[in-house]
């Protein structure tokens, strides 16, 4: 009996430091704020082709390379046809005012024009008019407008006809 007290006392001692402690501990909260701030989407658009105009090949391959400035300069053995109409297009990109975007141009950097029965050409190393780098840049005024150029690649005795091909041009929040 005296064993059983003691083993009860012990129960109690421990039960009642519990309490004590949980009590004697001070607890404090706050209401905390959670903000989620929604942006604009980021979107582009494009207006118009890039056309390389006409041009006449040759025995020898060359380059045709159109700036973003709509200006053709042709090399190798590639002619430009007097009667040539050569275009750009023009992006613009909405989104929003003062945000961080990138422009990403063609994954490897060569887009193919085909023609069925003919050599494929290549179109390579696109360019845009914007400044500084494609990875930076900033969304003044909520739109911005750009253009894109390359060169194509002409091989020898290219065969006459209408070339076509198809490319992304991406943009991106930072």
């Amino acid at each position: 009996m005296k064993k059983l007290s003691i083993v009860i006392a012990s129960l109690l001692v421990m039960t009642l430091s519990g309490n004590v402690m949980a009590d004697g501990g001070s607890t404090s909260a706050v209401n905390a704020n959670a903000t989620a701030t929604i942006v604009t989407p980021i979107k582009i658009t494009e207006s118009g082709t890039l056309d390389f105009g006409k041009l006449a090949s040759s025995t020898a391959a060359g380059t045709a390379v159109l700036t973003p400035g709509n200006i053709l300069d042709v090399d190798g053995g590639i002619t430009e046809v007097s009667t040539s109409s050569t275009a750009v297009p023009t992006y613009t990109v909405t989104g929003e005012s003062g945000a961080l975007y990138t422009v990403t141009l063609p994954g490897n950097n060569v887009v193919t024009l085909k023609m069925t029965g003919a050599d494929d050409m290549a179109v390579t190393d696109f360019t845009t008019s914007l400044s500084g780098e494609l990875t930076s840049q900033t969304l003044t005024g909520g739109s911005v407008t750009f253009q894109v150029g390359a060169t194509l690649n002409v091989g020898i005795s290219q065969a006459a006809g209408t070339y076509i091909g198809t490319y992304d041009v991406t943009v991106a929040y930072n």
